[in-house]
């Protein structure tokens, strides 16, 4: 698995605005999140065994950003679609509105 955040977190441009997000599971089969970014923060419960359910998205194109019971669902030009993140809570909507100031919240 490691060799596939290095590949992913070279792949940025200094300037770049994208986001990785994936469901991953750890050696225990428990579910958890990861979000990369070229600010090199990752978050995930415990290393991750498998990751799958990717995003990878441009931050500049999130909409918005809906909190849930289970957590947040991401909204995306981009993907034309939604992406749910059951596990981040406050702390992921303030750095992605430290990365994109027009992400409306709801």
């Amino acid at each position: 698995m490691e060799h596939i955040f290095e590949a992913f977190q070279n792949s940025f441009q200094p300037d770049e605005k994208a986001i990785f997000i994936a469901n991953v599971k750890d050696e225990k089969n428990e579910e958890g999140d990861l979000m990369l970014t070229n600010k090199r923060m990752v978050f995930y419960p415990a290393k991750p065994k498998e990751i799958y359910d990717v995003l990878f998205i441009n931050i500049d194109l999130i909409d918005t950003v809906t909190r849930t019971e289970k957590g947040l669902i991401v909204s995306s030009g981009d993907k034309k679609g939604t992406y749910e993140i059951e596990h981040l809570k406050e702390d992921f909507i303030q750095k992605l509105k430290g990365l994109n100031a027009n992400i409306q919240l709801s």
